[in-house]
């Protein structure tokens, strides 16, 4: 039988941040908040652009990418 290969290497660490992917994806449909424990969701304004970086350390933190931010800000008007 072939060997099981795992796309995120199979480490703890990666486990831990499938887990925190798959709850934050799981909270968003049942809530439209993707927050948890330990990660606070900011929603995303024009006043306050924001995105939620998923890693080893998960935070929201101010979205930089001012292109992005300004079609984003198109859309929702």
């Amino acid at each position: 039988m072939p060997e099981l290969k795992i796309a995120t290497g199979g480490t703890a660490d990666a486990f831990a941040l499938q887990d925190k992917v798959s709850q934050a994806w799981i909270n968003f449909a049942r809530t439209g908040d993707p927050g948890q424990r330990g990660l606070e969701w900011k929603p995303f304004t024009a006043a306050d652009p924001q995105t939620m970086v998923l890693d080893a350390v998960s935070e929201c933190r101010a979205l930089r990418d001012e292109k992005l931010s300004s079609l984003i800000s198109e859309r929702s008007a």
